[in-house]
């Protein structure tokens, strides 16, 4: 392929620090690669003597494919946990064993039998990658809970990960980086790849590996981790941080349409006033594309309005695959996603952020399944492994004697169980109430109750808003998951139980390995995609910019990623109007 000059520049690059800031679109992993074969193939150095570095797991995977496509076989890539677990490999430090989540729920439910176990993890996590332990001054992320008790959690884990011998992700790095301290490892050449996503810790190893030649590539303008402990701030200061570094700029986009854009740059430029290096993007392509504004009352009503104009789309001939949906929360999607389903639309969604998917809908489903039709094994399944009451203490191992009797007798899973003695008064006692439960509700659904009353009556009786509220100490959480209780039974429209089963377990086919439709995802999930026509949903202040984000500066960078996905047609969707992001976007 042509390189432009710019792209040259950092190509053959050969010594000293470089700071390489790569606008959206703009060819960085292509001239990051072309770089490294130059060192190589044009300058004779060794593979040995260079190693690259990256953020994830996809993106190593990606170089080393395409260095090896080169004949570059023998070049180290590595994620920054990866490189921590070979060094310490190689001073014989095992870090394999992790401590499973059930221990560490059980060990903060010691100390507040309502701990949420993820949220608490998550704080702890954004300390260590500061490199902050229990004893040192914490730095601040929002939390529900006060400094002082999440000291006692910190203190407690840590002591419960000691006992059994076990260490977490971030362990891995402040062991590497003490190892490194005492037994230095120099590379020649230190190219690392999305540094504007690194940590404090990630920085403080780049530093201990290099050996005068370091370039870092990035864009501050898409720094979207901060809930995890990237800071752009390094990026940022690099030429501060090193005497003589050079800043480099990649800015011409060859993968949007001119007004595009400019737009993203009139939207991102004023949250960079004080960087001096910052360079607006340049569009290759100089034809105009299509942005649009959809301002909707409510998201039933962006969901109908979204989904007209991908359905005439493709009607239209445009291929399913060439259309993505981002947005800032998974609550975003639950609307979209019945739509497009009920539209018989292909999509593709992540099985983490589907909304039919979730654990309390999945359960939920599962017991009107049950309900249908109690032969229905994989419902039967479900529901047992919500571990709601009354279920919730029954083994694993229990469901394991279901599944095998039921075979050997050629029984459904439900009849096997509902027979099943069990040595515990309490065990035998769940299973008749739960199977007075399903018979109660069998025969409200053959008396033809209405299926929204029927799954009310399946909330009320199995304890979902109960089952909710234990499980996800969040109140915001909890919040979300009530509501989305409500949200599938607004998707019913007055459809029989089958009819309406058949509809909400639409996608249970098997899979294809690769994704095809329209795809949803969440603007973390878009970063380094691209697609014909994009439409970004659910832009609500309050919602994005999120009204507990930490900055609304990180907030802004989110709202540029999504709109640099973009080829050729853009659409913005809010909810409601007077939306800080859309107006300064806009220019309202």
């Amino acid at each position: 392929m042509e390189f432009n000059e710019q792209q040259k520049s950092i190509i053959k690059s050969n010594e000293g620090y470089i700071c390489a800031s790569a606008a959206a679109g703009s060819g960085k992993t292509s001239s990051l690669v072309e770089h490294i074969n130059y060192l190589v193939r044009n300058l004779g150095e060794s593979e040995r003597d260079i190693i690259v570095i990256s953020f994830t797991r996809a993106a190593v995977d990606s170089l080393k494919k395409k260095l090896s496509g080169l004949g570059l076989s023998f070049i180290p890539v590595h994620t920054f946990h990866s490189l921590s677990a070979m060094i310490l490999s190689n001073s014989g430090i095992s870090v394999s064993k992790t401590l499973p989540l059930w221990k560490v729920d059980n060990c903060f439910k010691k100390i507040a039998k309502d701990a949420d176990t993820e949220s608490i993890l998550s704080w702890i996590g954004f300390q260590k990658n500061h490199g902050r332990t229990f004893e040192d001054e914490f730095v601040y992320k929002d939390s529900d809970y006060e400094d002082q008790q999440l000291r006692v959690f910190f203190k407690e884990y840590e002591k419960e990960k000691n006992k059994e011998c076990a260490y977490d992700f971030e362990d891995w790095i402040l062991l590497a980086l003490k190892e490194l301290r005492k037994h230095p490892i120099k590379y020649k050449f230190v190219i690392a790849d999305e540094v504007q996503d690194s940590n404090d810790l990630n920085i403080q190893m780049l530093k201990l590996i290099s050996d005068k030649n370091l370039m870092v590539i990035g864009d501050a303008r898409q720094s979207i981790y901060g809930f995890r402990g990237s800071n752009p701030s390094f990026f940022l200061n690099f030429d501060k941080e090193f005497s003589g570094a050079k800043v480099l700029n990649l800015d011409t986009n060859y993968r949007s349409c001119k007004n595009i854009v400019e737009k993203s740059n009139n939207f991102i430029k004023p949250y960079f006033k004080n960087y001096s290096h910052y360079a607006d993007s340049i569009a290759n392509n100089q034809e105009n594309g299509i942005i649009g504004l959809i301002s909707n009352q409510n998201s039933q009503e962006e969901s109908l309005k979204v989904a007209d104009k991908i359905e005439k789309m493709i009607a239209d001939g445009r291929d399913p695959n060439d259309i993505s949906i981002i947005y800032r929360l998974n609550k975003n999607s639950e609307f979209l996603e019945a739509e497009l389903r009920k539209r018989k639309i292909p999509y593709d969604i992540s099985n983490d952020s589907s909304f039919f998917k979730r654990k309390e809908i999945k359960g939920l489903l599962g017991y009107l399944q049950l309900v249908d039709n109690v032969h229905t094994d994989g419902a039967f399944i479900d529901v047992f492994s919500l571990r709601n009451e009354p279920l919730k203490f029954m083994a694993g191992s229990v469901l394991e004697d279901v599944r095998k009797q039921a075979g050997k007798n050629d029984k459904s899973m439900y009849e096997t169980f509902i027979d099943l003695k069990l040595p515990n008064v309490w065990q035998q006692r769940g299973i008749t109430e739960f199977h007075n439960n399903i018979t109660r509700l069998v025969m409200q659904k053959d008396k033809g109750i209405a299926v929204e009353k029927l799954i009310d009556n399946v909330v009320k009786i199995f304890g979902m808003e109960k089952f909710i509220k234990e499980k996800y100490p969040n109140y915001d959480e909890q919040k979300e998951r009530i509501a989305s209780i409500e949200v599938l039974k607004s998707f019913v429209k007055g459809n029989t139980l089958k009819g309406f089963l058949e509809y909400a377990n639409a996608d249970n086919a098997p899979k294809k390995k690769k994704a095809e439709g329209v795809r949803l995802m969440s603007i973390h999930r878009v970063k380094g995609l691209e697609f014909h026509t994009v439409f970004l949903v659910g832009v609500k202040t309050g919602d994005f910019p999120h009204e507990r984000a930490s900055s609304v500066e990180e907030e802004a960078r989110l709202f540029y990623v999504a709109v640099t996905r973009s080829i050729q047609k853009l659409y913005i969707s809010q909810i409601s109007t007077g939306n800080v992001f859309v107006d300064q976007y806009f220019n309202k």
